[in-house]
C-alpha cells in the first residue's frame, strides 16, 4: 500500500475461497453425493385375500360388472383384454394382446369376477426367481387373486404374446399395461376385473361369458 492507503497495480487480488465463517467444504460437498431415499419397490400396502387352497373360480358378484366404474374383461379365448370407463372403452385399449395361463389345473387362468388386490410398480416374482435361481421382477402388476397377477410382458415373453403361455399370470401387451396401471390406481376401489371364456371349444368347464352377458 502506498501512503494514500492505494494498492500497487502489480498486485493481484487475494483468492476469496468462501464469505462465510462456518463454510466446511468436505461435508457440504459429502451432502451432495450423499444417497438418496427413494420410494419402495411395493406402490401400497399388501391388502389380504381369502385364503384358497385352490385356484378354484370364483361366483361373479351379481352386478358387480354394471356397477364398475372401470371394467377390465379379459377373453382367454381371443387372448384379448378391452378396458372400459363408466360404459365407454377406453380409446387405445379395446382389444390389447395378452397371454394367459396354458391349459392345466395348477397352470390355467381362473374365470371369474374380480376386485384389484396388492398393486406394485415393480415386484419381485418369488416362483420365476426360485424357477430361474435368479431375481425376476414383474412390472406394474396388478393382483387378481393370490399367486396370479396381471403385469407387463417382458421382452422375452412379448414373442408369445396372444398365445396361452403363461403359468397363470396376465401378460399384458408392454405398451399398454402402464395405462391400465395408471388407471386402476386412480379408480381402484370402483375397478372390476371380469376374465371368462367367450368360446365353448377351450373353456376349462362352465363358460362364464353367458353369466357376464359377453359379446368379446
Amino acid at each position: 500500500m502506498d501512503h494514500r492507503g492505494n494498492r500497487p497495480p502489480d498486485m493481484g487480488l487475494p483468492y476469496l475461497t468462501d464469505y462465510r465463517a462456518t463454510f466446511r467444504p468436505d461435508s457440504e460437498i459429502a451432502a451432495v453425493f450423499r444417497p438418496k431415499p427413494y420410494e419402495p419397490l411395493i406402490a401400497d400396502v399388501p391388502r389380504l385375500l381369502p385364503a384358497t387352497s385352490e385356484r378354484t373360480v370364483r361366483t361373479p358378484e351379481p352386478g358387480a360388472a354394471q356397477e364398475a366404474r372401470v371394467l377390465i374383461q379379459i377373453d382367454q379365448s381371443r387372448q384379448r383384454l378391452s378396458v372400459h370407463v363408466d360404459g365407454e372403452a377406453v380409446r387405445g385399449l379395446e382389444s390389447v394382446r395378452i397371454s394367459t395361463g396354458r391349459p392345466g389345473k395348477v397352470t390355467r387362468t381362473p374365470d371369474g369376477m374380480y376386485s384389484p388386490g396388492t398393486m406394485a410398480v415393480r415386484r419381485q416374482s418369488y416362483f420365476a426367481s426360485r424357477l430361474k435361481k435368479r431375481p425376476v421382477y414383474l412390472t406394474h402388476a396388478i393382483q387378481i387373486v393370490e399367486g396370479i397377477f396381471m403385469h407387463d410382458a417382458s421382452h422375452g415373453a412379448m414373442a408369445h404374446i396372444g398365445k396361452k403361455r403363461s403359468v397363470g399370470c396376465v401378460r399384458v401387451d408392454r405398451r399398454s399395461m402402464p395405462k391400465i396401471f395408471r388407471l386402476v390406481k386412480q379408480h381402484r376401489a370402483d375397478t372390476r376385473i371380469q376374465i371368462f371364456h367367450s368360446s365353448e371349444t377351450d373353456a376349462p368347464g362352465r363358460n362364464l361369458a353367458a353369466d357376464s352377458n359377453s359379446q368379446h
